[in-house]
């Protein structure tokens, strides 16, 4: 692991770089609106794994109660 690693909530100026891994790894991938949207969700919590700097990893949950 990077000594240089973190994570830090999504910002519009991660997505650029997510879309390109999300190209790559994910057979049906997410547009570009659909990381802006998750931006002002209300129930989300979304992280962005940064090495240098630079996006690397990224995830998110809805926290739901039903």
């Amino acid at each position: 692991m990077s000594a240089t690693l973190r994570f830090e909530n999504l910002d519009a100026g991660h997505i650029p770089a997510i879309l390109e891994i999300e190209q790559e790894a994910n057979g049906a991938p997410w547009s570009e609106k659909s990381f802006q949207n998750e931006l002002s969700h209300p129930h989300g919590f979304f992280l962005v794994g940064l090495d240098m700097g630079v996006p690397i990893a990224y995830g998110g949950i809805w926290m739901v109660i039903d």
